[in-house]
Order: C-alpha cells, then sequence, then structure tokens
C-alpha cells in the first residue's frame, strides 16, 4: 500500500519540496523537548510520538548528520507502520 501511494506521489508531483524544512534549529528544540515530556507519560498518542520522529530527523538534517537524519526518518516509516496496524485493529 505504502510503495503504491509513494509511486503515484512521485508521478503527480515530481518536485517534491523545496527545503527539508523551514524551522530553526532551536524551534526544532523546544517543540521536541514539549514532545518528549508529553511522550514519557503513561498515556501516549500516536499524533505526538510521530511528531516526535519528525522533529528528531529535522534536527539531525539541520545538524549535517545524514545517516542519524536517515535512521530517524525509517523511525517515522515504522511509527507510520505501527499507526496503520492500530487502524487496522480499531475500526
Amino acid at each position: 500500500m505504502i510503495s503504491s501511494e509513494y509511486n503515484e506521489a512521485c508521478k503527480k508531483h515530481p518536485k517534491f519540496c523545496d527545503s527539508f524544512t523551514f524551522r530553526s534549529i532551536g524551534g526544532i528544540r523546544d517543540n521536541l523537548a514539549y514532545l518528549r515530556q508529553k511522550n514519557s507519560k503513561m498515556v501516549t498518542c500516536a499524533d505526538y510520538i510521530l511528531r516526535e520522529e519528525i522533529l528528531e530527523a529535522f534536527e539531525a538534517f539541520k545538524k549535517e548528520d545524514k545517516k542519524h537524519c536517515l535512521q530517524e526518518l525509517a523511525q517515522c516509516g515504522a511509527v507510520i507502520l505501527r499507526m496503520m496496524q492500530f487502524v487496522q485493529d480499531e475500526l
């Protein structure tokens, strides 16, 4: 399912984006601190978990750490797969 959506998106929008993020490193850090605090609680939310992973990828990109950025993006993919499983199980 993801691979077919990816292929369609590439056809529909061949130029993906102009920038990886417009966020500043300080803004990323502030948002990460907030989300990490929220995600450390007993009750979690897929929305916050995914946003934390995305911000970690943005932070690594801003630090020019390609390997870490790609690892964080892979973790985003893992969270999305878990979200898909959650929807499958719940609905």
